[in-house]
């Protein structure tokens, strides 16, 4: 009995069961490799408003302290010394000073 035209239909069910885990077919051998899939295709949980708020103070004050504005801690923290920063940068860059991280201000930041 000839069992090359069943691991041939084999593996092309295979290949269409899960067609991002195949590899191309090796070279006239008819054999087809299978691969598994890398380790960081898990996806990240979305972060709530407080983690995103947190991230952006955090990138703005490591943007701040760059330019010597800011002397505190890089802790995503919104505190006296960060609003006097972003208060300071705003009037620099001839922006409405409220110590807000307002979209203008983030963008003159590059954030």
């Amino acid at each position: 009995m000839n069992t090359r035209p069943l691991l041939i239909g084999i593996a092309a069910a295979t290949l269409l069961a899960a067609p991002a885990l195949a590899a191309p077919p090796a070279a006239n051998t008819g054999q087809v490799t299978v691969t598994a899939p890398a380790a960081s295709t898990a996806a990240k949980p979305a972060m709530n408003k407080t983690e995103k708020q947190h991230a952006l103070y955090k990138t703005a004050q490591e943007k701040l302290k760059g330019m010597n504005l800011y002397s505190g801690p890089v802790d995503g923290q919104r505190n006296a010394t960060f609003v006097k920063s972003v208060e300071s940068f705003q009037k620099a860059h001839k922006l409405k000073v409220t110590g807000l991280l307002s979209n203008e201000t983030q963008k003159a930041l590059g954030i």
